[in-house]
């Protein structure tokens, strides 16, 4: 076995057939990090001059040294120590050549298997195997946390397998509410279509829009126009919107309350029918107070508002939902449960094996201030995933334990 330096071809060909790939280890994400001033590297195994175990890293310069990061790296397998052994004791000499202190990994490696309640399962697989070759090596584990730590790549997340199955499986699949508010969308006007690039200024301000009320920070335009001109010319990155034709919209709701006008003269004047007509009664102003808040949305927004977006990625055999939002003045439409459909379908239809709705916060409990985002990805059905976490490969310790004690004391 020989470990070396790797072209960034040579590394593409490897990814795109290793079972742990992923779009976060790509020379275009790597390319990214470059803009940021960030420097690539891309190291490997060779064996009878074949590749069999890879990795891309980037590191950036602190007052300590630099930091190097594999982002849901390596490509190996985890369970062969002889392999993991060796690469990990090259890996230390290439890193400390080059003046760094720390190697952090993320390995695309599930922990236990977890059912749609994040319950273990039973006689389910369990990769802690993996979490001890690693540690045995002296890497040293960030924690088994359950919050959603938006300073690293995700731990805790809720997938939906689409292989083997139809679209009216899937569907069928969701929640009777979820179905419901799908089916709604597509009767009062709503329809999704995807930004061009010189359209991303929409798509941030809908993240914004989402941002001031869960207090997080939108990424920059700059940002999703970087990633669209790294992946979208190979169909990997998507940015989805939902857009309301107003007219269609406020015709839906006259014809209910039409209905319900109806209903109520068919009624006769029985004392038992009072009740009824009360609740039609009701049911009517509500629509009108509807119809009111929909005049004026049309003022507000024009005759085709956009409503909510969702930025995708489409790598390998996975989709993953990565960020969203939603103008504050449309929630109550809750368009996205449509938009996360359409892209559920676009996954059936061209063979993808997974919707990775992403990251969630391992507690799942009522009183978490996330239970909302999972619940919302649960009514599409799946399970709860639990990545392995991350490590550090520590290259020097004094660098690396006085980088912590500073970090704490701020």
């Amino acid at each position: 076995m020989i470990f070396t330096e790797i072209t960034k071809e040579d590394f593409r060909n490897y990814l795109d057939n290793h079972e742990l790939k992923s779009f976060l280890q790509t020379p275009e994400m790597a390319a990214l990090k470059v803009k940021d001033g960030c420097s690539e590297y891309y190291v490997g195994v060779k064996e009878n001059g074949k590749i069999i175990c890879a990795t891309m890293m980037f590191s950036y310069n602190t007052r300590f040294g630099k930091y190097f990061t594999a982002p849901r790296g390596y490509l190996i397998d985890f369970k062969d120590k002889k392999l993991l052994s060796f690469f990990t004791d090259n890996i230390k000499k290439y890193i400390k050549m080059r003046g760094g202190y720390v190697l952090n990994i993320e390995p695309k490696i599930l922990y236990k298997e977890r059912d749609i309640d994040g319950k273990i399962v039973e006689g389910g697989f369990d990769n802690s195997d993996i979490y001890n070759n690693l540690i045995l090596l002296g890497y040293k584990h960030g924690g088994f946390y359950e919050h959603l730590d938006l300073n690293k790549q995700v731990r805790w997340a809720f997938v939906l397998p689409l292989e083997g199955k139809t679209k009216e499986e899937i569907f069928n699949g969701f929640k009777a509410n979820t179905r419901n508010i799908i089916r709604k969308n597509q009767k009062i006007g709503v329809r999704v279509k995807e930004l061009e690039r010189n359209q991303l200024d929409v798509f941030t301000q809908l993240v914004e829009s989402s941002g001031s009320r869960k207090n997080f920070h939108s990424r920059t335009t700059d940002y999703y126009k970087n990633m669209y001109d790294l992946f979208h010319s190979k169909g990997e990155v998507k940015f989805l919107v939902t857009e309301l034709n107003m007219g269609e919209y406020k015709n839906y709701l006259y014809l209910e309350k039409d209905e319900l006008e109806k209903k109520i003269t068919s009624i006769k004047n029985a004392k038992s029918s009072v009740g009824k007509k009360n609740e039609y009664i009701s049911q009517i102003e509500t629509l009108e107070k509807k119809i009111k808040e929909a005049e004026q949305l049309q003022i507000d927004f024009g005759d085709n508002p956009i409503m909510a977006g969702a930025m995708f990625m489409l790598y390998g055999n996975e989709i993953v939902y990565l960020f969203s939002g939603t103008r504050s003045e449309f929630m109550t439409l809750k368009s996205q449960y449509l938009l996360q459909w359409n892209m559920i379908e676009f996954g059936i239809e061209n063979g993808y094996k997974l919707h990775n709705f992403y990251g969630i916060n391992g507690n799942l409990k009522e009183e978490d201030d996330r239970f909302g985002l999972y619940t919302f990805k649960k009514s599409f059905n799946g399970q709860v995933i639990e990545y392995i976490g991350d490590f550090d490969l520590i290259i020097n310790k004094f660098a690396y334990y006085i980088k912590k004690i500073i970090s704490k004391i701020r």
